[in-house]
């Protein structure tokens, strides 16, 4: 299935603008913590990802959301974890092979946080398993997705950051959210799974 690309992105504006500052805060905090995190960041990044989910899950479903939420994954931290080391472990050994090999596995892994969220039923195994099975076919769709903010990432580089904070950064992984919740919502219902994202 073709995912609209316009519809997701204008989706995300929406969700964006009417909790603003609440997403350049959220933003700012997980962009630090990640920064500050680099010398333990296997320790923490699965359960970072796994927050941020959850704090655009809520955004997506127009619910209130604090920087509390980016720490929901600690809450979950072991499948938060192995899922997080999983994925940095996997995409480090293929991108060691080949940059364009390392890129296609980044995004068949790409729902993991958001499986590890929303289905408490699921390991860091299974969940990267159903990432892959669930971005068949959506691969190259999430990777024009991605290109389409290159113009924004471009002109947020040329303002050293700034514009970043300010929209892009909150308004993009809002957008990558939105699809990933696409993909996930199609999948269950083509396979008939009784489980569904959180309300």
């Amino acid at each position: 299935m073709k995912i609209n690309r316009k519809e997701i992105k204008t989706k995300a504006k929406t969700d964006f603008s009417a909790r603003y500052g609440m997403h350049i805060l959220c933003y700012l905090i997980f962009t630090v913590l990640l920064y500050f995190a680099s010398e333990i960041l296997i320790f923490v990044f699965g359960p970072l990802v796994v927050g941020q989910n959850a704090v655009y899950r809520k955004s997506s479903k127009a619910e209130k959301f604090t920087p509390a939420d980016l720490f929901s994954g600690f809450k979950k931290y072991g499948r938060s974890l192995g899922a997080g080391v999983l994925q940095l472990v996997f995409t480090t050994l293929w991108s060691l092979l080949l940059i364009v090999p390392g890129i296609i596995k980044a995004i068949s892994y790409n729902l993991t946080p958001y499986i590890i969220d929303v289905d408490d039923t699921k390991g860091p195994k299974e969940a990267i398993n159903l990432s892959k099975a669930m971005m068949k076919g959506y691969k190259g769709q999430y990777f024009v997705l991605v290109l389409s903010f290159l113009g924004w990432n471009i002109l947020s580089l040329l303002t050293f950051g700034i514009l970043d904070l300010l929209y892009v950064g909150p308004y993009q992984a809002q957008t990558f959210y939105n699809f990933r919740e696409k993909v996930y919502n199609e999948y269950m219902a083509k396979n008939q799974q009784p489980q569904e994202a959180k309300k």
